[in-house]
């Protein structure tokens, strides 16, 4: 049977094992989160042109929609006026 030195001993290095793995897992994990972020702003960067043309082709759809509108309200008001006429 082991004695009380031994078994002290098989602690402490088990202990001092476990703080190594703990020290290394940090690290790779401080590390995976700062590539991330990295790749987080690249990914941003590369967004923005593709942002800008959504932003362009919203910016048609919604004057043809006002054009439209227009017309329809036009229409139906000259509709209206026709109606009345007859």
């Amino acid at each position: 049977m082991a004695n009380n030195d031994t078994l002290l001993a098989l602690i402490s290095e088990t202990r001092d094992e476990v703080a190594n793995l703990r020290d290394n897992h940090l690290l790779h994990l401080s590390e995976d989160v700062a590539r991330i972020v990295t790749d987080v702003e690249v990914i941003k960067e590369r967004l923005k042109p593709i942002e800008r043309h959504v932003e362009d082709i919203q910016g048609i759809i919604k004057a043809y929609a006002q054009k439209g509108v227009l017309m329809v309200v036009a229409g139906a008001t000259a509709g209206v006026g026709y109606v009345q006429m007859g």
